[in-house]
């Protein structure tokens, strides 16, 4: 399929034709359906799609409704409908942990985490594929692997971080031995990363790559997009009338799949070389029809870019009103944008906030000065321009605080995330660590505390028996069990796999006894549903009283761990002082 999938289609044909019952039936389609996509013939994958998840609905086959329900999810991101791709990725992922197939989950993951990347929700978008790369890991599956960290790549190049979206796209490249349809895509992506970088050599040496790959099987899309981003690297480097010649070319199979993403794009390259060379009748035709494609598509990033492009259309023709009226929709359409989607704007603006803040800033300084020197050089409604001037001011005035109050929040969440273990939101090893060396640094004057290692008992049978999701459920599950039982002061970090450390206030033996058994307790009695009933739950702890008195928190971490390694070696489920290590 992946080198000869036109000889594969012929095969999956007659193989539909001989099928003697549905499961033959359902493999045959899901063939003929995974040839077309690979010919990216959208009008065939759509009519076999259907026939075949019609059938797995007949039959109640929920791994070919799966597969069938994935050919449809691309079908909806074709269309610009990133909601319903959303919505139906979202029950692919529900119906691969029913059917408790990993690789179906891992993959089902990926395609999510791409339709959340299309709306934009890069937290969840990464959350998703990263989880499907350590599947794939754990199942050393290499073809699935190399589309994850794809599309890893692609959500770091959405955060303008090219650098690191380059190092996926060459991860990706690994799983591939041999010439391939998803070989040549990915050299399509990494021309396009650096393009960004302004390495333009480098990104027409990679579209080369990817059409030469693509011609071998004659994969007229992956050629067409490939184009595309040679007419893109020439827009950037100015050569206007190379970009157009080519962007005339590629509109062309856009308009027949009706991929309304891809034709919004093209129109909205085409009118800025158009505006590049000064041809603002053409320019405007084109600002037209990207208008009514983002209107389809609904996306504020799409209709931030047009009102960027018009908003410089205007200033080329020193339309000072009419660039203004755009600059404050384009500021209105963000500042909307902002106050609905806050914490998915941290996270984006965590990696590229600064940068983006600086160039607006320049921008509307820059745009301030061209107006002051307009009014100097015309002498002509100096009233509404120094209304402009005002409101440029007061723009920049509100994207100063703007970022400073994003800024702030951006330093609290960085805070948290360095100093909490993602799975179990709990204190992590290093902010445990330190919070420990901190205590002893305070002696004489710091109060008593104790320190209690703890090792959850046949954890890796766990894992192995019943799987790691459910391993991590039980990571989650002790880590609430201890937090009911903590104090004032008293914090718990896990400090790596399946250990942890309790700094506890200084009590007395039998208290501290007492506290750990009220959390063994709780810890085995009251399982989550996700935890099945069979699966036996207890832990194992050192401990340490008075670890005020220890000279420095080495000498605590090496004692704790002999008390700990003691209560281990008695049969586990118990609790072992340092002094009756002694």
């Amino acid at each position: 399929m992946q080198t000869q999938p036109r000889q594969a289609l012929e095969v999956a044909k007659k193989s539909l034709i001989n099928a003697n019952d549905n499961k033959s039936k359902l493999l045959a389609l899901f063939y003929i359906t995974d040839a077309y996509n690979m010919l990216n013939n959208y009008l065939k994958i759509d009519e076999f799609a259907n026939q075949g998840l019609l059938l797995a609905q007949k039959t109640n086959n929920q791994r070919f409704i799966f597969e069938f329900t994935y050919f449809k999810i691309f079908q909806l991101e074709l269309s610009g409908d990133y909601h319903g791709a959303l919505q139906l990725a979202n029950s692919n992922v529900k119906r691969a942990k029913t059917l408790t197939d990993e690789r179906l989950l891992g993959m089902g993951l990926t395609v999510r985490g791409q339709m959340y990347l299309n709306l934009g929700n890069h937290q969840f978008a990464l959350r998703d594929v990263e989880q499907a790369i350590q599947i794939f890991k754990n199942n050393n599956d290499e073809k699935n692997i190399s589309y994850a960290f794809n599309t890893l790549a692609i959500i770091y190049a959405d955060f303008d971080d090219f650098e690191n979206s380059i190092k996926f796209y060459k991860e990706s490249l690994k799983a591939f031995t041999v010439n391939s349809f998803d070989q040549s895509t990915v050299f399509y992506n990494m021309g396009s990363a650096y393009v960004e970088l302004k390495q333009y050599n480098t990104a027409l040496e990679y579209y080369k790559m990817a059409i030469d790959s693509a011609k071998v099987f004659n994969d007229e899309f992956t050629i067409t997009f490939s184009k595309n981003g040679i007419a893109d690297t020439y827009l950037k480097q100015e050569k206007y009338d190379d970009a157009i010649k080519i962007y005339h070319t590629t509109i062309k199979l856009f308009q027949q799949i009706n991929d309304i993403q891809m034709l919004f794009n093209v129109n909205l390259s085409l009118a800025q070389a158009y505006i590049g060379k000064k041809d603002f009748d053409r320019a405007e035709k084109h600002l037209s029809r990207a208008e009514k494609y983002s209107s389809t598509l609904n996306i504020d990033v799409s209709q931030l870019n047009l009102l960027k492009t018009r908003e410089h259309f205007y200033e080329l023709q020193e339309l000072w009103d009419k660039a203004y009226a755009t600059l404050k929709q384009r500021a209105d359409l963000e500042n909307t944008n902002f106050q609905t989607n806050k914490e998915k704007f941290v996270e984006e603006l965590k990696i590229k906030y600064n940068a983006r803040f600086d160039q607006e800033k320049m921008k509307l300084l820059q745009q301030q000065n061209n107006l002051q020197e307009s009014l100097i050089s015309q002498g002509k409604e100096k009233n509404n321009y120094l209304v402009i001037i005002i409101g440029l001011g007061a723009l920049i005035f509100l994207f100063t605080f703007i970022a400073f109050l994003i800024q702030k929040k951006q330093r609290k969440n960085l805070y948290i995330l360095s100093t909490t273990d993602s799975l179990t939101n709990t204190y992590n090893r290093r902010y445990i660590i330190s919070y420990l060396k901190d205590l002893m640094s305070k002696k004489p004057t710091t109060q008593d505390f104790a320190i209690v290692m703890i090792d959850l008992d046949y954890f890796k049978r766990i894992n192995d028996t019943y799987g790691h999701e459910i391993g991590n459920q039980v990571l989650i599950h002790f880590a609430n069990t201890v937090k009911q039982h903590l104090e004032k002061g008293e914090i718990i970090g896990r400090i790596g796999g399946e250990e942890w450390l309790m700094i506890l206030n200084n009590q007395k033996d039998e208290e501290i006894r007492q506290v750990l058994e009220s959390i063994r307790k709780n810890y085995q009695q009251n399982k989550p549903a996700s935890i099945s009933k069979d699966c036996q739950l207890n832990f194992s702890s050192g401990i340490i009283r008075q670890a005020h008195n220890y000279p420095n928190y080495d000498q605590i971490l090496n004692d704790v761990d002999k008390a700990l390694y003691k209560a281990k070696n008695s049969g586990r489920g118990t609790d072992c002082f340092y002094n009756s290590v002694l």
